[in-house]
């Protein structure tokens, strides 16, 4: 079961990009983590674009899977529906979904009506405090920029969200 999962969350394009791509996994042990933590795979990225956040919603009730509720935040996002998308990205935080915290970064970058810089920085700071180390390069790729202050205050925020967010705990990343 371990390995036939990691094929589903193993690189399949180019292993320089793969490298520090949050949805890779390079182990069948990380590949079970990811999983467990609410990260689809790169197909099911790709898969779930041909339905609507109603349909990916469904299929998320139904399974109860953190996977199928990061699918379903990203369907909202796509549909532009920024609230809702980080109410449901927060929710699964608060249960341990750590890919609810990329999700609430790039919520944060990229909505108009929410853009917050700092708290995009925070949520992916908080990911990599939680326990998942690629959200470091991640971050420095997103983010490449940032003054020392800026980082501080990232760093400080993402602290007070995880004492927010309790259940999280910290998860190192096989």
């Amino acid at each position: 079961r371990e390995n036939a999962l990691l094929q589903h969350y193993s690189c399949k394009g180019d292993s320089s990009t793969c490298a520090n791509d949050p949805l890779v996994a390079s182990t069948a042990e990380e590949a079970v983590w990811l999983q467990a933590r609410g990260y689809p795979t790169p197909d099911q990225v790709q898969n779930a674009r041909s339905f609507s956040a109603e349909q990916l919603k469904a299929a998320a009730e139904k399974s109860g899977s953190a996977v199928d509720a990061s699918l379903y935040a990203q369907g909202l996002l796509r549909e532009q529906r920024h609230r809702e998308a980080l109410g449901v990205a927060l929710d699964g935080a608060r249960q341990g979904n750590l890919y609810g915290l990329y999700l609430a970064s790039d919520i944060y970058l990229s909505s108009d009506a929410l853009k917050n810089l700092p708290l995009s920085m925070a949520y992916l700071r908080l990911a990599y405090l939680a326990g998942d180390s690629k959200a470091g390069p991640t971050f420095a790729a997103r983010f490449p920029n940032v003054a020392a202050p800026e980082l501080a205050s990232a760093d400080k925020r993402a602290a007070e969200l995880k004492s927010e967010l309790i259940s999280l705990g910290n998860w190192p990343r096989p």
